[in-house]
């Protein structure tokens, strides 16, 4: 048996994944009820690899609701090195014969055919021709608002019918997505949140025009940036402000930059609120303009002041919803400098699932970030070989408990979103078996929780019952008074 075939077949028995046949098309696709908030995963290695038929259905198996993935600007369209538009191409349609919309037919037709729904970037980094500037080489360079939005309009044109919602760039603060970020003459001057700004204004629009009820999440910003500089990013607060023209007391700025503001719009706000520097998920960061997972108040009170002074605008609402469109632990193996244990990534995505919980009324969506490490990023769920870590095993069954209370409080879920009754279970200090303490019925969307005491000492585990058998949970210490 090849070695691929072989660690899947294992991954599966491990896991004990009941696999149904996916079916042949995405119109025969039957969606399971979505949790709520919504799980997610994406791994363009594996959807636009050539053994996405076989891993896609194990995400659907574990719980994903739905799958990220990406429409490339520059890969897309034709002749994306060259400073000129090839003659009589016509960027807004679809049907255009120089477009390859091959890859991503083949992603999102699996996608969807196993159950899933698709979260479609549109990415702004474009052909060269596409840029203001075409002279320029350097990669992402000033994209044409106009060609931007005809490119939004054509993909809209193709998917618009079989995504669940359009997610307008990718880290537009980050240099190697969106340049530049500063202009420095000598003076460093934000520069990027005044490009994007544009682009959403130009796309939003171009969106709707072709399908007004899909929704539109906007920002999408890296939680990291730099000091201003030619060459770093943007840290996502001062991206925020920059891109509605206030300072940072909130007040409209009268720069030259700014001249002639008028609001961008979107229906949500998509974000990517990684850790990535070994600290937990409550853990906030000192800097004002940095927002990670343990900043999400730091984030709402940026977002809904600018709402509220109709600097930024929400078209569904007077505050944005949040969807955590990325995120990830970076696991040590094999990145000793950011990298957690793969027992603390385990416990850390947990315990981020729960804090998304406790958040529902806001946060819509939390997206695990690559199935298996590649060579720059390690959040995956299986190491660079194959081997799968911790995490993998507690995708399915997320579990935590919270000490922060009088009495703990004890969550987890239970994916695939189904209903179903869990049992918590209780090792006292110095027994070798678990009783039952508990049951409890999850909701419908899988998730579960009660406050009661933690004895010190205790270990936890909850179980529950699915087609192939018993599935019991990480075991958890009783957190610390």
């Amino acid at each position: 048996m090849p070695r691929n075939a072989l660690r899947l077949t294992l991954l599966v028995v491990v896991l004990g994944l009941s696999l149904a046949a996916a079916p042949a098309s995405a119109a025969a696709a039957s969606f399971a009820p979505t949790a709520r908030p919504e799980i997610g995963i994406e791994d363009e290695n594996v959807t636009f690899g050539p053994n996405a038929p076989q891993i896609v259905p194990l995400w659907r198996a574990m719980g994903a609701d739905s799958v990220r993935l990406e429409a490339y600007w520059d890969a897309t369209s034709p002749n994306s090195t060259s400073t000129t538009m090839p003659a009589g191409f016509n960027p807004s349609n679809p049907n255009d014969s120089r477009y390859n919309w091959a890859p991503l037919d083949r992603a999102i037709g699996i996608v969807l055919g196993n159950g899933m729904r698709v979260n479609l970037t549109i990415h702004q980094c474009g052909p060269r021709w596409a840029s203001t500037q075409p002279a320029n080489p350097t990669p992402c360079w000033r994209p044409s608002p106009t060609l931007f939005a005809q490119f939004a309009s054509a993909v809209t044109r193709r998917y618009g019918g079989l995504v669940a919602r359009i997610l307008l760039g990718m880290e537009p603060n980050q240099r190697q997505f969106l340049a530049p970020q500063f202009t420095c003459a000598p003076r460093c001057l934000p520069e990027s949140p005044h490009i994007y700004r544009n682009l959403v204004r130009a796309a939003y629009p171009a969106i709707k025009a072709v399908k007004p009820g899909l929704p539109v999440l906007i920002g999408e910003l890296a939680p990291i940036g730099s000091p201003p500089s030619v060459r770093g990013g943007m840290k996502p607060l001062l991206f925020f402000r920059e891109m509605a023209c206030v300072d940072s007391r909130f007040r409209p700025l009268r720069a030259p930059r700014c001249r002639g503001f008028r609001p961008a719009v979107g229906d949500a706000i998509g974000y990517h609120p990684y850790v990535n520097n070994r600290r937990s998920p409550t853990t906030p960061n000192r800097d004002p303009d940095i927002a990670k997972i343990g900043d999400i108040v730091k984030l709402d009170v940026t977002l809904d002041t600018l709402s509220r002074k109709h600097r930024l605008n929400p078209r569904r609402g007077r505050i944005f919803a949040l969807y955590f469109t990325e995120y990830g632990y970076i696991s040590n193996p094999p990145s000793a400098k950011f990298g957690v244990s793969l027992a603390r990534q385990a416990l850390y995505n947990s315990e981020t699932g729960y804090i998304v919980w406790r958040n529902r009324g806001r946060i819509k969506l939390l997206s695990q970030y690559l199935w298996t490490d590649d060579a720059t990023f390690a959040t995956g769920l299986l190491r660079s070989n194959g081997l799968p870590k911790p995490s993998l095993a507690q995708f399915p069954n997320p579990f935590f408990i919270d000490g922060r209370l009088r009495s703990a409080r004890f969550w987890g879920q239970v994916r695939p979103d189904a209903q179903r009754r869990i049992q918590l279970q209780e090792r006292r200090r110095g027994s070798s078996t678990f009783r039952v303490v508990r049951t409890a019925n999850t909701d419908a969307g899988g998730y579960w929780t009660f406050v009661m005491p933690a004895h010190r000492g205790s270990t936890y585990q909850f179980v529950y019952v699915t087609a192939t058998g018993p599935k019991t949970s990480a075991t958890l210490g009783a957190p610390p008074r």
